[in-house]
């Protein structure tokens, strides 16, 4: 907790931090607010790129780590276009679109519905609620539970989804996936309560 709070305050990151927030983006709360939560959503989500990438990298499935990786570049490009835009809305419903984006590619190349990524789509609407709204909150649900029905349908329908693991990895990759769920809230709630609060959150 202290060292989260010591990065929190660093100087550079601070510098950082208020950059990317432009005075437009300052004048209301609310509006401050949902640009810290873009910023401390991007931040915790980059923590799992490089663990994730190197995870899928190590089990022998080289297109979902490059995914994972294309999804670390993106990440870096959220803030920038929020602070470009001066819109907390459209940062927000980008980085719910990166995430769909990336469990859904994760997913076509991990065996479809019973893929372990498909779990962390319950992430995407709830990105959606804390950093847009709940109309894009329920918007962003019902995507993504037509995407699991989708992929359930194709399922019974007889179509083989591509398997990048084995199947001994692919329980390696089921467990190391629920942990990562648990540990990503565990996170998210470190960052709002040292880096979020620090500023104005």
């Amino acid at each position: 907790m202290r060292l989260t709070r010591r990065l929190a305050t660093s100087l550079p990151l601070v510098s950082l931090w208020n950059w990317l927030i432009p005075l437009s983006l300052r004048q209301e709360p609310e509006t401050l607010r949902r640009a810290n939560r873009v910023l401390a959503f991007c931040a915790a989500m980059m923590v799992w790129v490089p663990v994730f990438s190197g995870i899928y990298s190590a089990i022998g499935a080289p297109v979902s780590a490059t995914i994972i990786a294309v999804a670390g570049v993106l990440l870096v490009c959220v803030p920038i276009l929020q602070r470009a835009a001066r819109s907390p809305t459209l940062a927000g419903n980008t980085l719910a679109l990166v995430a769909f984006s990336v469990y859904t590619g994760l997913v076509c190349f991990t065996g479809g519905h019973n893929a372990p990524a498909a779990t962390w789509y319950v992430t995407v609407p709830v990105i959606a609620v804390l950093l847009t709204s709940i109309g894009w909150g329920v918007f962003w649900a019902l995507v993504c539970a037509g995407a699991v029905t989708a992929f359930f349908a194709a399922h019974q329908r007889g179509y083989q989804f591509p398997q990048e693991v084995s199947r001994v990895d692919f329980a390696y990759l089921q467990f190391s996936g629920l942990a990562g769920l648990i540990f990503c809230i565990l996170l998210l709630t470190l960052v709002f309560k040292t880096i979020v609060s620090v500023h104005g959150f």
